[in-house]
């Protein structure tokens, strides 16, 4: 984070930092401004997963050693090659063109996911509460040989399904139980065509 954030001062980019000092949770470039903003979000993950077993690795997995033109270390392409991306992106192309339709502000917003390999993606859920969604969103994803801009093709949400109780030891099973729809709600998404 303090080396991303040093490189964006040295080229002006304007930026902040969501969390704590000590503990940021997302670096975010051309926040929108106002609710009218319709915004194309880039996001990568500045975090990264443990390194495991060390003897394990070929090359020093916080070595950053270049090899045949390719980088080896822990993080490397998940996904510091988009970070790096991004941010040159930001430092030469302007974030935000003229006013559209209906005099909307378009903008793109780029975020850092700081805890995003935590499983608790603490830094995209305080863009989002802060700012609301984006109307598109782009994520900087590493393929085998190249960076892949896009999504990942699925939605979280949370159901939460109520029925009756009973007990296990009861003779008589209500109709309304819970795990009943869960069950039927299974079997009809799992009933739908995928789209091609």
């Amino acid at each position: 984070v303090g080396v991303i954030r040093a490189q964006l001062r040295r080229w002006r980019v304007p930026h902040a930092v969501a969390g704590a000092a000590g503990k940021p949770r997302a670096i975010v470039i051309n926040p929108p401004k106002g609710p009218g903003d319709e915004v194309l979000l880039l996001n990568a993950c500045v975090d990264t997963a443990t390194v495991g077993d060390r003897t394990a690795w070929r090359h020093d997995p916080f070595g950053a050693e270049v090899v045949g033109g390719w980088m080896f270390g822990r993080g490397v392409a998940d996904s510091k090659a988009a970070v790096a991306n991004f941010c040159e992106l930001a430092r030469q192309v302007p974030l935000n063109p003229p006013r559209g339709a209906a005099h909307r502000r378009r903008r793109v917003t780029i975020v850092f996911d700081c805890d995003e390999h935590s499983g608790r993606f603490g830094g995209i859920r305080d863009y989002v509460r802060a700012h609301g969604f984006p109307a598109h969103c782009a994520i900087g994803y590493p393929g085998r040989d190249e960076i892949v801009a896009g999504s990942r093709g699925y939605w979280r949400t949370v159901l939460t399904l109520r029925g009756a109780m009973a007990h296990s030891g009861s003779e008589s099973v209500p109709a309304e139980l819970a795990t009943r729809k869960l069950a039927m709600l299974l079997q009809r998404l799992d009933a739908i065509a995928a789209p091609p």
